[in-house]
């Protein structure tokens, strides 16, 4: 299956923004511990995330974050700071694409999440973290997948069948069921006749009992007298 590429690293608009985070931490002397992983895999057209972490402690305060995308150059993709989103020199790309996780940038966690990956997303992106205390930055390399699903053959994907054929499966359902029907009825209607045979058996059964027993009685009758 083919496969894109997403890049992170600082240039153009964003160079300036990069450099001033990178000159304030130089100044700090103090280096954050930012991780990445190597790969990540995204489907075309549905969320991802791109995780990043960072070694937070309660020093850093004025906390940054910016994550950025290398195409030949370098483009913002998504800013942070004075506890709040900075989008001004966003890449029209992501434009009401992008979001971090504010509850978690406490807790050492800038992940970004991007909203209905494209083709065009591929590439290598850059998480850069700055704070009073230190400052970091980490590459990740993220890949796409071309499609979001994989085609059930060589040439073409496998066709959702024709409405015919669902509205003959529904007049199926409904013949198993009437025949099911029938044959419960017709077995219950053969147990009452039976039920009714064996009644009008006993009763035939005591209505002889008492003409041989009648019988007997005027036999015995006509001898005594």
């Amino acid at each position: 299956m083919a496969a894109l590429c997403l890049p992170l690293a600082p240039a153009g608009p964003a160079g300036a923004w990069v450099l001033l985070i990178l000159i304030v931490g130089v100044g700090s002397s103090a280096l954050v511990e930012v991780q990445v992983p190597n790969s990540v895999n995204c489907t075309i057209g549905q969320d991802c995330i791109l995780s990043c972490t960072f070694s937070y402690n309660n020093d850093m305060k004025d906390l940054a974050v910016t994550w950025t995308w290398v195409k030949k150059v370098e483009h913002t993709v998504h800013s942070y700071y004075d506890n709040t989103d900075q989008l001004t020199h966003q890449f029209p790309q992501y434009v009401s694409r992008t979001s971090l996780f504010d509850s978690e940038l406490q807790r050492g966690n800038a992940s970004l999440l991007l909203r209905r990956v494209r083709e065009e997303d591929a590439g290598e992106y850059k998480c850069y973290i700055n704070g009073r205390m230190g400052y970091g930055a980490s590459r990740e390399l993220v890949l796409f997948p071309a499609e979001p699903t994989a085609p059930a053959g060589p040439d073409k994907p496998t066709p959702p069948p024709p409405a015919s054929a669902n509205r003959y499966q529904r007049w199926g359902l409904v013949a198993l069921f009437v025949i099911v029907l029938c044959l419960f009825l017709f077995k219950a209607c053969a147990a009452l006749m039976e039920i009714f045979r064996r009644v009008s058996r006993c009763a035939d059964e005591e209505r002889q009992k008492h003409r041989i027993d009648g019988s007997a009685s005027s036999v015995s009758d006509d001898y005594i007298s």
